[in-house]
């Protein structure tokens, strides 16, 4: 009996699969100096992968209240104009958290 109890929690062990259902924090991208909220999620950009809703949508959170603060008081950046920052602001600010098998990251 003890031996049969061994195999059935190896067997379980070894073919519990993982969910593999993470989330991704991802921007729309900027085409022609603007921000395109609209297009296919395939287009936009993973910031950072996270193990649960929650995580992600703390980090959007925090992402969204230092872009906010940046746009409306812009300081000077040695890569980027003022426009530029703020287009990078607004690509925090229409982020979005979204799950890692989402299918419309596939088209």
């Amino acid at each position: 009996m003890k031996r049969f109890i061994a195999v059935l929690l190896l067997l379980s062990i070894g073919c519990s699969k993982p969910t593999g259902h993470g989330w991704y924090l991802m921007s729309p991208p900027r085409i022609d100096e603007r921000i395109d909220a609209k297009a296919p999620l395939s287009t936009w950009k993973i910031q950072q992968s996270f193990d649960s809703a929650a995580d992600c949508e703390a980090e959007r959170d925090a992402d969204i209240s230092r872009a906010k603060e940046d746009y409306e008081h812009p300081k000077p950046h040695p890569n980027l104009t003022i426009e530029q920052g703020k287009l990078v602001d607004l690509q925090f600010i229409f982020g979005k958290c979204i799950a890692t098998d989402d299918p419309r990251l596939a088209k």
